[in-house]
């Protein structure tokens, strides 16, 4: 029989559905396997876990090895709420609304503008309201970078350095006929001087550049393409050329009437940002891309207006771009971007992904690829230059998940004021560069497989040498320094401090998840049905981890000001598989072994009763049975108090809570009964509170004291009311014995 089609979940609707029968994109996380109980899964459990493997292959085949929960977990993925972006510069006039195509030149053989389509009204023109609302975000961020740029030397070299022949040894042999080509290098400027000065100059000649942007000949004019067709005349590309799916275009003719000198963009990166139902991270993700490719082809314009105008012919009959410094690939856009970010950023599946049916997905993340320049980017072609053979090329390639919080913060006031202009480009260096995977280039359609590796130190002591890192300052030294000497001093520490929590949480998990895994295994290996002592053993170590990652967690979480929900949510969901296994192990004991108590308090530490959906949802059915017992449905409540009470995965607070409740079924149960239940209530709640008299509750978080103090209050008031019940039959019993005395002697 086959199943029916599901409604498409939210990310299947983003991404594609590897599943018709769920409706769940393959990119969904998939939780770390953990056992429930000791039986090996059939039916439709063995089925679950098979579609789960499936998608984690299939996430492993397009993630360079990685799953999307692992991604998760290292907050390169992210559902949570960010921050609302602030920056608030205005967009330079270089790439301002009227700098923008309105109507297509068809004397190149274009016929009109592109459609949006899907559900959308109107072309692809920045006159259409939602075009413009779309793409404003990155034209302000990508006018932030380069109001900035005069603090990157790189960019010095661009405009001002000075370019010298290749030499003689670093390039490649010529075939017979060839005439030897003008390859130049561009350099930093060496010259003594104030570095303010030198800045001072950087900006002045950058404004100049810009403004001869602005008129012709060199007018710039932007436009939206296809990345499936050559974007002058609309001719669709055969698939193997240079352009074909690239993410903008920069072309500049000066023989044509007029001079053609524009920018495309590749409408693929930009139609997402129409959808109105991205999470946070996957707007500001795609708004970075799309203001990093613009900011990229603005270099290759750049290069178009300086061999025009520059007064040496050396670098106006140079052929293509010159080569920086000792690098042996002369493409101005990628080597920016490794002088900006440490590497060049790219896409989660950029290649697999978001092409074919799924151009217009969502930029779920981003890699760091480096070293730059490796062989990969030579083989991707594109260039009129050769590659140089000095130094060697780099055969290999690092893909090292972006954090969120690195595209959050770009976006913010506060990191360009402080950060930026404080410690230059290097702030842009992505956060934390500990887990990663290399892949080794054969050639350009023939890799190794990814292989999983960790760096032993993070970016943060890269981009801050120790002496930038002082202690804490003392008073004497915060009244000497100048607010942006303070406000540089607290972001150094703090970004430091980050990524070596970041690093313990990272650590932590993955110890969890290797015990967990030979535990799975261990289960699955066993035809015994029993729980050897190795496997307890493991389960004590995953634990163990699991508290550490807790507290790794929470620290990060106070030095980075941010709550990061889906880190908190798998770390309560693998709790609460724990608590299953645990009760599946112990049935009989009746407060549950310490591993419990322990879990606890961690999920305690990682919940709120009211903001936490889960925790909120088991409280919710305690709650239930509570009015049915304030609205006298004794028997409706007893069994919603023992459902709670039979659930292996409860937490020991809401049980304590749902035997407190059958405590008060007087109605309905027996006196012995409901003071069975009262002891018990009272052993657990001994047990979390670590406080044998049930007053001290310094033990519990505070968001989970008020709950827990009104259990404890219910129990002291129902302990009352069962010494009186106790009492009153006892005086009843007594009273019938003495009755049956004054019978007997009559």
């Amino acid at each position: 029989m086959s199943t029916s089609p599901q409604m498409k979940t939210p990310m299947g609707a983003k991404y594609g559905v590897i599943n018709k029968a769920t409706g769940r994109s393959g990119l969904t996380p998939v939780d770390s396997l953990f056992p429930v109980d000791l039986k090996k899964p059939t039916g439709k459990a063995l089925q679950d876990r098979k579609l789960d493997r499936r998608m984690e292959d299939y996430q492993r085949a397009n993630l360079y090895g990685f799953t999307t929960r692992e991604l998760v977990e290292l907050d390169a993925i992210t559902s949570r709420n960010l921050k609302t972006p602030n920056i608030s510069n205005n967009i330079l006039p270089v790439m301002g609304k009227d700098r923008w195509e309105i109507q297509p030149d068809t004397q190149y053989g274009r016929t009109g503008s592109y459609p949006i389509g899907k559900g959308y009204s109107g072309d692809w023109n920045v006159r259409n309201p939602i075009v413009w609302a779309a793409i404003q975000p990155s034209l302000r961020l990508a006018s932030r970078m380069l109001m900035n740029f005069h603090l990157l030397p790189w960019f010095d070299a661009l405009l001002l350095g000075d370019t010298h022949p290749v030499d003689a040894n670093r390039r490649p042999a010529l075939l017979p006929n060839e005439k030897p080509l003008n390859l130049r290098t561009m350099h930093i400027r060496r010259e003594k001087g104030s570095n303010v000065r030198s800045s001072f100059q950087t900006a002045t000649e950058r404004d100049d550049y810009f403004a001869q942007m602005c008129i012709a000949p060199t007018a710039l004019e932007l436009s939206f393409n296809k990345s499936s067709e050559n974007a002058l005349n609309g001719v669709p590309y055969s698939g193997s050329e240079p352009s074909s799916n690239a993410h903008a275009e920069a072309y500049f003719d000066p023989n044509l009437k007029p001079p053609i000198f524009r920018l495309y963009m590749n409408i693929s990166n930009i139609e997402p940002l129409l959808n109105s139902n991205l999470t946070d991270a996957e707007r500001l993700n795609g708004q970075w891309y799309v203001a990093n490719t613009i900011v990229h082809e603005m270099m290759h314009l750049i290069k178009f207006v300086r061999k025009r105008y520059d007064s040496d012919e050396n670098y106006r009959t140079m052929t293509g771009e010159p080569y920086f410094e000792d690098e042996i690939i002369s493409e101005l856009g990628f080597s920016m971007e490794n002088a900006v970010f440490g590497g060049i950023p790219e896409i989660f599946g950029e290649t697999s992904l978001r092409y074919g049916d799924n151009d217009s997905a969502p930029h779920l993340g981003h890699w760091l690829t480096l070293p730059y320049p490796s062989i990969a980017y030579a083989l991707g072609g594109g260039s009129n230059t050769p590659i140089l053979t000095d130094p060697p090329s780099i055969n290999y390639q690092n893909f090292f998940p972006i954090k969120v919080t690195t595209i959050e913060d770009a976006h913010q006031e506060e990191f360009w004021d402080v950060a930026v202009r404080q410690f230059g480009f290097k702030a842009l260096h992505t956060r934390s560069l500990k887990a990663g995977a290399i892949v080794h280039v054969k050639d350009q359609s023939n890799n190794s497989n990814p292989r999983r590796h960790t760096m032993s130190d993070n970016a943060a002591s890269l981009i801050f040498p120790a002496n930038a890192v002082t202690p804490i300052p003392t008073p004497e030294e915060l009244l000497s320094m100048t607010p942006l000497e303070r406000a540089s001093s607290n972001y150094a520490r703090r970004l430091v401090q980050s990524a070596k929590y970041e690093e313990d949480y990272i650590e932590d998990v993955t110890k969890v998840l290797s015990e967990a895994k030979k535990i799975v295994s261990a289960i699955a290996s066993d035809t015994t049905g029993t729980v050897p002592y190795q496997t307890r053993q493991h389960l004590t170590t995953a634990i163990k981890y699991h508290l550490k990652a807790r507290t790794s967690l929470i620290l990060s979480e106070a030095t980075d000001g941010i709550e990061y929900t889906d880190r908190r949510a798998r770390l309560l969901r693998w709790n609460k598989n724990v608590r299953t296994f645990i009760r599946g192990l112990d049935p009989a004991d009746s407060t549950g072994p310490q591993e419990l108590y322990d879990l606890e308090r961690a999920r305690m530490s990682l919940s709120h009763p009211q903001n936490t959906a889960t925790e909120a949802a088991e409280l919710a059915t305690l709650q239930h049975a509570i009015s049915l017992l304030q609205t006298n449905q004794h028997f409706s409540c007893h069994e919603a108090c023992t459902a709670i009470i039979e659930d292996k995965g409860r937490s020991n607070s809401i049980e304590a809570g749902a035997r407190i409740a059958r405590a008060a079924l007087s109605q309905v149960r027996t006196l012995l009964a409901r003071t069975e239940d009262l002891d018990t209530a009272s052993k657990i709640l001994v047990r979390t509170t670590r406080d044998p008299d049930l007053r001290d509750l310094k033990q519990i978080p505070e968001q989970w004291q008020a709950t827990v103090g009104n259990w404890i209050t219910a129990v002291r008031e129902l302990s009352v009311n069962q010494q009186e019940e106790r009492r009153a039959n006892f005086n009843k019993a007594a009273l019938a014995v003495t009755a049956d005395v004054n019978m007997s002697g009559m």
